[in-house]
């Protein structure tokens, strides 16, 4: 999901990434994303790997692979934030990008941030 400003936009794309058995459409996470398109951030939220309590992960016409917050590896957790943020670099062009989370999902964002270091170099 994409939550553009309906003012004049900062400059500023939020990657958020949800909680615990959440999903990026929950009625908390929307009225976040409407709060911050209203100050002129654009905020993008998806699922990862730990959305509800269960989820096929399989690819199409694969092995089937359950996933969802009770058997999600941290260790993957990257994957997810990468991907978010390739989007919303390669897509938005942002003059800065922020990186946060909701409960579990600041957990993870925090060891990303500690582990990966990856954001390229945005100017100030």
């Amino acid at each position: 999901m994409v939550m553009r400003p309906t003012g004049t936009p900062n400059g500023t794309v939020v990657v958020w990434m949800h909680g615990f058995t959440g999903h990026f459409s929950e009625p908390h996470q929307i009225r976040i994303g409407r709060y911050l398109a209203e100050r002129g951030y654009v905020f993008v939220s998806g699922d990862n790997r730990g959305k509800h309590f269960g989820a096929n992960l399989g690819e199409w016409e694969g092995p089937f692979r359950i996933g969802g917050a009770w058997w999600e590896l941290v260790s993957e957790s990257w994957m997810d934030i990468k991907a978010w943020l390739d989007f919303a670099s390669n897509t938005l062009s942002p003059q800065r990008l922020v990186l946060a989370g909701h409960s579990y999902g600041a957990v993870k964002v925090t060891w990303y941030q500690g582990e990966r270091q990856d954001f390229p170099a945005w100017p100030a």
